[in-house]
């Protein structure tokens, strides 16, 4: 008989086994039938007011690196040293995103409802807290 942990390790790496197969078919399904692979979700930016903009705007530490978001024509933008500025698209006004599937933001509140950070999802990096220092 088998000790009770080697069962659930069992069962544990076959379901996982499971869910790779079908993720792999379910690729090549979409691959055969549309010629590449599954497209990624469609998000949609939605413009904010002036006010709603300002609110995120300022200077931001990433890794200890400073990054400044700014507002101009009614967008976001993020500056970096010497680096091509970088569109910043929102979703809502705590709901940010990079374009091209570059990460997700969200901001975090402060108890008086302004912006002491955000949050920055990406699939290659993980989630990283991004703190505001102005």
């Amino acid at each position: 008989m088998l000790p009770r942990g080697a069962v659930f390790l069992g069962i544990a790496i076959l379901g996982s086994c499971a869910w790779l197969a079908y993720y792999s078919h379910a690729q090549g399904v979409a691959t055969a039938t549309l010629g590449k692979r599954a497209p990624a979700v469609v998000r949609k930016a939605v413009t904010l007011s002036a006010q709603e903009l300002e609110r995120i705007a300022g200077d931001y530490d990433l890794d200890g690196e400073v990054w400044t978001i700014a507002p101009r024509d009614g967008r976001l933008f993020a500056r970096h040293r010497d680096l091509p500025e970088l569109e910043i698209l929102t979703e809502t006004a705590n709901s940010l995103f990079l374009p091209e599937g570059g990460g997700d933001l969200t901001v975090i509140e402060d108890h008086r409802g302004g912006v002491a950070g955000l949050v920055l999802r990406q699939a290659d990096r993980g989630e990283r807290t991004v703190r505001r220092i102005r």
